[in-house]
């Protein structure tokens, strides 16, 4: 990559990092991660896949639990850093940290072979899980997504619900390695029960968890100003939009 595709590479990173934190910040005063937490609150431990700038973390650990971060955007984990340090808790290594943070990427072999190895957790958490893209990220994760099964109309008719996928399998595989517990938070347009879950019964089928446990929550957003949200392939640049928040906790 030469300097001028690094420049831009890291300026797509710092950007998707400051939409996040706005994002996630609204989420924070408004308790929505607080409702998400009620829903693993009986596990010490959580590996959160996705950590972003930090503001689900600090809930985490407000609430009494460890939390092993997983993030790949660098300049995330430097906002997360920042305001978990300013709100007086621990950064560094289990056990003796409240949090640490880990950059890396749970699609690549070097996670598992690697990090994996050497962390102990009591369940995994994947909470509106999102991605920078540029060339070089589509590139990276292409062959990822093909190799999971999707096509390349699919990837490319939406390739952040794509990466959405493969992010969730992965996740799932985590928890299943370790017969842990799988908690997925999504955004969406409509509110889903048993009843028109068909892609979480699949991949519950798909990893053996034994049962599903659903919940929904008529929830608000920030859109334009903070990390734009697509919906069936339409930007809306809205600064608050309404949206349904998915709880999913698979068990074994």
């Amino acid at each position: 990559m030469g300097k001028r595709e690094r420049r831009e590479n890291m300026d797509k990173k710092r950007e998707y990092a400051e939409q996040w934190e706005v994002s996630s910040k609204y989420f924070y005063d408004k308790k929505y991660y607080n409702w998400m937490q009620k829903k693993i609150e009986n596990y010490n431990i959580i590996l959160e896949v996705g950590s972003g700038t930090g503001y689900s973390t600090l809930v985490l650990l407000e609430n009494g639990h460890k939390v092993i971060a997983l993030e790949k955007n660098n300049e995330c984990i430097k906002k997360a850093t920042e305001l978990i340090q300013q709100k007086g808790y621990s950064v560094g290594r289990m056990p003796d940290a409240d949090v640490c943070f880990i950059e890396t990427d749970v699609v690549t072999k070097e996670f598992y072979l690697g990090v994996l190895k050497n962390i102990q957790f009591d369940v995994v958490i994947c909470w509106n899980v999102g991605s920078y893209w540029d060339k070089e990220n589509v590139q990276f994760y292409l062959p990822y997504m093909l190799q999971y099964g999707l096509n390349i109309d699919q990837i490319k008719k939406n390739v952040e619900s794509s990466y959405g996928e493969l992010i969730l399998w992965n996740a799932c595989k985590i928890a299943t390695m370790r017969n842990v517990p799988m908690h997925i938070i999504e955004r969406s347009c409509e509110i889903i029960t048993e009843s028109n879950c068909w892609y979480y019964r699949v991949l519950g089928t798909e990893f053996s968890f034994s049962k599903l446990e659903f919940d929904n929550l008529q929830a608000d957003s920030v859109s334009g100003g903070g990390r734009v949200l697509i919906a069936n392939g339409n930007v809306n640049m809205e600064k608050i939009v309404d949206v349904n928040l998915i709880s999913i906790l698979m068990k074994f």
